[in-house]
């Protein structure tokens, strides 16, 4: 009955060590992604963050490219001249000579 007693109580020692030792296992394990999901996560806000900024870029670089075409635009319109005619008539109320020009 002693020796009974004895492997058991060996036996539940045993139990107990391993169930231990696959806690910390598992505790490491916890810790380890954990520490693994926190550097994912700072990567990942890392390359939203690049993400942003290229697309603040393009849009300023579409804003900048948009801006000068429209300069680029506005140079190659032909300027209207005013006609040499002119049209004389018509008094305005204080009694003045009207002069209107034809803008072609």
């Amino acid at each position: 009955m002693f020796i009974m007693r004895m492997q058991e109580l060996e036996l539940i020692t045993w139990y107990s060590k391993k169930r231990q030792r696959s806690w910390r296992k598992d505790r490491a394990t916890v810790l380890r992604s954990k520490e693994w999901e926190d550097a994912l996560q700072v990567q990942i806000s890392g390359l939203e963050r690049e993400n942003d900024m290229q697309a603040k870029l393009l849009k300023a670089l579409d804003l900048r490219s948009l801006t000068l075409r429209k300069h680029q635009l506005e140079e190659s319109l032909p300027i209207p001249e005013a006609s040499s005619r002119s049209l004389e008539g018509g008094r305005d109320l204080k009694g003045k000579d009207l002069k209107i020009s034809i803008l072609r």
